[in-house]
């Protein structure tokens, strides 16, 4: 059951309008997977039905021509969207289960462990793992100069809650140029590539103490004695490595993500050769990150697609790509 309400204006002769749209949406029945068995078997896993998901949110659209004479015109367009999901119900004796689990933390892999859980009063989609024990203060403890383990705990959400996208486009004597931005906010993801960069030495965040050692700021296991042990950089990265809160990043980026400029043929040239409409176009996709947090590694990339997302491994970045558009009409 859906439920919808919303408004749509247009004004100064339809050259600015607006749109908000405000929705309530409850779900049940939805086929998802249930991991319960290693991600490398090429056993079918088991499916389930969640039995009540809640969304609740709003979508809001502006678009406009700001500038519209007989030699340029400029239109622009801004949507913005905002989703609230919650787990209700999965069945009368389940409450929680695993959706995916990581590559890293399992077999004799040192990097910590992570999964992805559906739970009764969360959102859809939490990341789970190993956190820094910590005091009451919330200071890091360590234990022979190595940062210690506490419990296996939520770490994040994996699907965005906030999306965006804002397109501009600009035509003037037969030229014609336009973009488009888009972006995701409030997702986490755990970058195994980073987790496993770290454990190797070979990330630059494992610079700093190679020569004169490691003393990390925080307290020892009592939690009141501030940390004094000297530890090598080898042992301190790959204990950092095994505790999976070190390597959540904050998932949320804005890219450009079509970028093209062209050109319309006047009409008058082009009835010549019985042609109606003629026009050429470059156009560039996936050109730049302009804003993320997540080192190495593209903040949309995956090894599923599947519901778990959230997690990413050795994921290769999207395509940039360049082409050539070409219309022709007769």
């Amino acid at each position: 059951a859906k439920q919808n309400y919303g408004i749509d204006l247009k004004m100064f002769d339809s050259r600015l309008s607006f749109t908000a749209d405000i929705f309530f949406e409850k779900r049940k029945d939805i086929l998802s997977t249930r991991n319960t068995l290693p991600t490398i078997t090429d056993i079918q896993l088991p499916k389930i039905n969640l039995g009540k998901v809640n969304n609740h949110g709003i979508e809001l659209l502006l678009t406009g021509t700001p500038i519209l004479s007989s030699h340029f015109r400029w239109d622009t367009s801004f949507n913005f969207a905002y989703n609230k999901s919650e787990i209700k119900r999965i069945t009368d004796d389940v409450t929680e289960f695993e959706l995916a689990k990581s590559r890293t933390g399992h077999d004799s892999d040192n990097c910590g462990p992570a999964w992805i859980y559906q739970q009764v009063g969360q959102p859809y989609g939490i990341i789970r793992g190993v956190t820094f024990k910590r005091n009451d203060k919330g200071e890091i403890m360590y234990e022979n100069g190595l940062p210690m383990k506490g419990e296996i705990e939520k770490l994040g959400e994996s699907v965005h809650p906030y999306t965006l996208g804002f397109s501009n486009s600009f035509e003037c004597h037969g030229f014609t140029l336009s973009f488009l931005l888009d972006g995701k906010f409030g997702g986490k993801m755990y970058s195994q590539t980073n987790a496993h960069m770290i454990m190797f030495g070979r990330h630059a965040d494992t610079l700093p103490g190679r020569e004169e050692g490691i003393i990390a700021q925080g307290v020892k296991e009592d939690g009141v004695t501030p940390n004094d042990v000297k530890v090598t950089a080898m042992k301190y990265y790959m204990a950092l490595s095994g505790i999976t809160e070190n390597c959540i990043y904050d998932a949320s980026f804005i890219k450009l993500r079509e970028l093209s400029f062209g050109y319309n043929f006047p009409t008058k040239w082009i009835r010549k050769i019985g042609l109606s409409a003629l026009s050429f176009s470059v156009v560039g996709r996936n050109l730049w990150n302009i804003y993320d947090k997540v080192p190495l590694v593209d903040p949309e990339s995956s090894f599923n697609i599947d519901n778990g997302q959230g997690f990413e491994s050795y994921g290769l970045p999207a395509s940039r790509s360049i082409g050539f558009n070409l219309n022709v009409k007769f």
